[in-house]
């Protein structure tokens, strides 16, 4: 037996397989005054990396549905949308992870100086921690970011993240001690 929030989720897919494009701006509008907060909050974003990912999923389920006339979907329209918005989000913020600076973050020679020069050891550092904090979520990655390439204090982290400057700093020495466990050969600086 379907619920009523099923059949109207139905009645929902089979509206906008048949292009009803004014459901489509409606439920796009309400679905994003939902969405913007959540994805900045949750995910740390900024509002337009939410819009633009928001607006990617809705045009990719929207012609996912015009495409395939059998496509279904199991949870509610908006869940459905947000989960797919989140992933177009996180490879949003993926894309604009920039790496800065280096100083503070490994203290130790990597390559021995007097075979090879100051730029290859440069090249060489740049591309581990690059891999290494490819590896790391996004927020333990921004936290990194943060302090170690934008040079930001604690107060400023903390009002970009919308977390206390306790939890910040707490987060940053768990960080550390993770990856000193995963390469106990480097040595990462505080």
């Amino acid at each position: 037996m379907e619920t009523s929030d099923q059949s109207e989720n139905k009645k929902l897919l089979n509206l906008l397989r048949a292009g009803d494009k004014e459901l489509l701006e409606t439920f796009y509008d309400s679905y994003l005054e939902k969405f913007e907060p959540l994805a900045v909050f949750k995910w740390n974003c900024c509002p337009a990396d939410a819009r633009e990912a928001f607006q990617k999923a809705v045009i990719s389920v929207y012609y996912k549905l015009q495409k395939n006339k059998k496509f279904s979907i199991k949870c509610s329209l908006q869940t459905f949308i947000f989960d797919v918005a989140k992933y177009k989000l996180m490879d949003i913020i993926d894309s604009n992870a920039k790496f800065t600076g280096l100083d503070g973050l490994i203290t130790y020679e990597l390559v021995d100086p007097e075979t090879s020069s100051d730029q290859e050891q440069y090249e060489f550092i740049t591309g581990f921690i690059e891999e290494v904090l490819k590896k790391l979520p996004p927020m333990k990655r921004k936290i990194l970011d943060f302090y170690y390439f934008r040079n930001y204090d604690w107060k400023t982290i903390s009002a970009k993240m919308h977390r206390s400057e306790k939890y910040l700093r707490a987060e940053k020495s768990r960080i550390l001690k993770m990856l000193r466990e995963m390469y106990p050969d480097f040595n990462l600086g505080e």
